[in-house]
Order: structure tokens, then C-alpha cells, then sequence
């Protein structure tokens, strides 16, 4: 029996998003809601640019490739598909609960069993206000229990519903966070806001921030890897 060598086409990309970020401070490629989007640092250079786009052709590639295999819900919006797909599970601030379309809710109502009743009008709206709820309520407790263990100081916590990044600090440790962190595994979550907390004394991404990274959150990488690799679920409205 002989065997043949067999040479796959490449992967048809889509068109690239391009989006200057006024408090972005490198080029990054993400892939969400079926399309690639770059974000682009202010007063960025097109030839680095250019440059990063054709280094990252690989990593575009073998994503893209995954993204084209899972399969896709039939729903045209994110109401659709909670109610098409009615139940799902979710993970919101490590506990597990069932969404479910209730005919006679107004507002999102969690029983004891850990079932979350979603109104069938616009559901996801009420499902991402929420979460977005639950998120300032339990994340900025979360930081000072961070900032205390480790010996950081912060000056304020917002939280928010932000399109693109994890998590952001300021020259003054005004740290922001972004909601969708109550969706993430705590350990991952716990990362972002060490992340942050870290920037509180270095304001860069040099040796020596990892090295303070390194020393409160050893296992730091395998948290930066789960954060790549994640996917907004369809409800989640920007």
C-alpha cells in the first residue's frame, strides 16, 4: 500500500479590523465574533505595522483555522441564540449556573438552584447587565484582597464593560477592570488584577515588571496562554 503526501490550501483570511486605541501600547491581534481585529497604538508607524502583520501570518493562520472548524450557531443575533439555546451553562465568578428564557420575567431572577431566569424580550442585554452587576460588586473586593496580600496599594478600582482590554493602571494606580473578568476561571481573573497591581510600581512591561509578576503569581504564563485562547460567549454585547 503506497501513501501520497497530501498539500492543504492555505486558510482564506478575512479582512483585517484596524483600530487605533489612544491607551494601547503594542499592536495585538485578536479574532471575535467571526472577524480579526488589530489594535493599533497611536502615532504607530504603518511600516511596523506591516511588519507585525507579516510575522503574525502563522499565528493568524492556526487560529483562524480553529476559529473555521468550531461549529457556528444558526442564531443572527445574541437574543437568538440564548433562546435557540435554551439552556446553556455558563461560569460567572467560578460558580456554574443554567440560563434559561422565562415568559413571565422582566428582569434577570437567580433561584437557590443556581438557574438564571432571563426575560425573552432582549435577553442578553439584561444577561450582559447582569453580569456587569455582579462584576462591580465582587471584583473591586477581589483587588484589595490582592493589594493587601501581596503589599500593593492602588488608589481606586472601576469596573467596566470594555471592548478590548483585560484591565489597565494608571500614573496615579487608578486601576481599571473589565467586567468580562466574571467570566474568566479566578485564577485567570486573579492574574489580570496582579497584572495591574504589579503596574502600580512599574508603569512598563520591562524585565523588571515580570520579575514582580513572577514573584506574586508564578504560574503567570499559563495564565496569559488561558487568556489568548478564550472567546467571548455570543451574549456578551460590547
Amino acid at each position: 500500500m503506497t501513501t501520497e503526501s497530501c498539500v492543504l490550501p492555505p486558510v482564506v483570511l478575512p479582512q483585517i479590523i484596524r483600530r487605533v486605541h489612544p491607551r494601547a501600547t503594542r499592536l495585538k491581534l485578536r479574532i471575535a465574533r467571526g472577524q480579526v481585529f488589530l489594535t493599533i497604538p497611536p502615532h504607530a508607524k504603518n511600516a511596523d505595522i506591516e511588519r507585525f502583520l507579516q510575522s503574525s501570518q502563522g499565528w493568524l493562520q492556526q487560529h483562524w483555522a480553529q476559529f473555521a472548524e468550531q461549529p457556528k450557531p444558526t442564531a443572527s443575533s445574541p437574543d437568538d441564540f440564548l433562546i435557540q439555546s435554551n439552556s446553556l451553562r455558563i461560569s460567572i465568578l467560578n460558580n456554574s449556573l443554567s440560563l434559561k428564557i422565562s415568559e413571565n420575567k422582566n428582569s434577570v431572577v437567580v433561584n437557590e438552584e443556581n438557574v438564571i431566569f432571563m426575560p425573552k424580550n432582549q435577553p442578553a442585554k439584561h444577561l450582559t447587565a447582569w453580569v456587569l452587576t455582579q462584576s462591580k460588586l465582587a471584583l473591586p473586593k477581589r483587588l484589595d484582597q490582592l493589594a493587601q496580600q501581596h503589599g500593593f496599594q492602588y488608589q481606586s478600582c472601576r469596573v467596566r464593560h470594555a471592548k478590548t482590554r483585560w484591565g489597565s493602571c494608571n500614573q496615579q494606580g487608578r486601576i481599571s477592570l473589565n467586567a468580562g473578568l466574571a467570566l474568566l476561571d479566578a485564577k485567570t481573573a486573579d492574574y489580570v488584577m496582579l497584572h495591574e497591581l504589579c503596574h502600580t510600581r512599574q508603569m512598563n512591561h520591562s524585565a523588571r515588571f515580570w520579575a514582580e509578576m513572577a514573584q506574586v503569581f508564578p504560574d503567570y504564563q499559563t495564565q496569559r496562554n488561558q487568556l489568548k485562547q478564550f472567546r467571548w460567549p455570543e451574549w456578551w454585547l460590547p
